[in-house]
Formats: structure tokens, sequence, C-alpha cells
């Protein structure tokens, strides 16, 4: 029996040893993590962020800040000027339920159209904002690009 725990202590001590750094960051709350990616994406480092993001939402696809990773991912392809995947990161945020987020990923869907020369799905998404948001964040934005885009 002694034998048995001279083998297993010292596997237990370095299993405990490996497996503290994750402990900590479990601990770590949602909301600093987020605000790490968020620093990460104010610093630019747009694909630092992406992963960052992307770790969170594999941890936990139901914080009340998951619209947001995904948002911010979007907003990283954005600045990257990487359109069309930054589409299909915002139209993910779309499927969240009670977010925040989803006026601004309508908006960003369109802009990235008209970025990538799309003009008729453009027209349609700020049409789409519109309709969704008349008093909006980006209602007069929206405004402008529809009457820029039809002529």
């Amino acid at each position: 029996m002694k034998q048995v725990s001279r083998t297993i202590l010292p596997v237990l001590l370095v299993v405990l040893l490996f497996s503290l750094p994750l402990t900590l960051q479990a601990q770590q709350s949602f909301q600093d993590r987020y605000s790490a990616g968020y620093a990460l994406y104010q610093r630019g480092n747009y694909s630092e962020a992406i992963k960052h993001f992307r770790g969170m939402l594999a941890d936990n696809m139901n914080s009340s800040l998951s619209d947001n990773c995904q948002y911010w991912i979007g907003e990283a392809y954005f600045a990257k000027k990487e359109f069309e995947q930054a589409i299909i990161e915002f139209d993910k945020v779309l499927f969240f339920a009670n977010n925040n987020k989803r006026e601004h990923s309508i908006y960003k869907i369109a802009f990235c159209h008209e970025n990538l020369g799309e003009k008729k799905q453009a027209l349609e998404m700020y049409k789409r904002y519109l309709a969704d948001y008349p008093n909006g964040d980006y209602s007069k934005l929206a405004l402008k690009k529809l009457d820029e885009l039809q002529y």
C-alpha cells in the first residue's frame, strides 16, 4: 500500500500542477475575458481578438456577452477588410436570443455588401435595417446610403 501511495502521489502532484492554469482560467470571469478580448481588438490585434472571442464562445454560448463576442469577431474581420467573412460572422449574431448587437450587425452586413460592390444586397439590408430600427443608431446613415445606392 505504501508503494502505491508513493507512486500515485507524485503523479497526482504533476496532474494538479499542470491543471492549475486551466483552473485559474476557468475562474476568471467571462466579463474579464471579454474585456481582454475587446482590448485586443482595440489595439488592432484582430487575429488574436478573433481567436480569443472564438475560444470564449467555445466555452460558453449562453452568456449575456456571447452575442457581443460574436459581434466583435465580425468587427475584427471587417477591420481586416475581409468583408465576406465579416458578413458570415455578423449573420451569426442574429441567431442569439435577446441580444443587444442585432441592430448593429444588420447595419454592418449592409455595409459589408456595399464594400464588396454588391449593391442589390446592400440595398436590401439597409431597407431591412430601417424596417426593424426606424429610429436606430444608424437610421440616418442607412437612409443616406439608400439614397446614394439607388441612384
